[in-house]
């Protein structure tokens, strides 16, 4: 057995894991390796310490405090730049696929043109959709108070969209 092995095999055992022809591999090198029979007492010493520490839970408003940073942190600028090789990309990926189905792609066979069949009519729809604007968009027209309280804006506008969506829904 390899010292490396022998290493994260003493994880396992001491995690309680490890397989029984394993531990007497683990067991047999210990045995015969001074230095990773060193490593082993220290691991051991060092798995005792961290058993005697009490457990830590995060405080009650640690959750918040963490989506309240996220929420505050300036949006990234979408500079010319990074939306071009964003239309870029878009485009070179749209090419390569086309050109691999026409590449691997066998010709039809020549058939007869099928008969022209008459396009049913497309029925018209007298429906008027009011669009939500995105939270984004209400933030420009509005500047947001900086003491928003979380989730505040988020449900507001998930009560708005519901009820609009109510309202569409019941009038057609």
């Amino acid at each position: 057995m390899k010292c490396q092995q022998a290493q994260e095999w003493m994880s396992e055992r001491l995690d309680g894991v490890l397989e029984e022809p394993r531990l007497l591999s683990l067991e047999e090198h210990l045995g015969q390796c001074a230095g990773c029979a060193v490593e082993w007492k220290e691991l051991q010493a060092s798995w005792e310490l961290l058993g005697q520490l009490p457990e830590m839970e995060p405080g009650p408003l640690f959750r918040a405090k963490v989506w309240e940073k996220i929420r505050l942190e300036p949006a990234p600028s979408r500079t010319l730049w990074s939306v071009w090789r964003r239309w870029i990309g878009g485009v070179a990926v749209a090419a390569g696929l086309v050109l691999v189905v026409n590449l691997f792609s066998t010709p039809p066979a020549t058939t007869p043109a099928p008969a022209v069949v008459a396009a049913a009519p497309v029925p018209e729809w007298d429906v008027d959709f009011e669009v939500i604007p995105s939270v984004d968009a209400l933030a420009q027209e509005e500047p947001l108070d900086e003491s928003l309280p979380l989730g505040h804006l988020s449900d507001d506008y998930l009560a708005c969209s519901e009820l609009a969506l109510d309202e569409t829904l019941e009038g057609h």
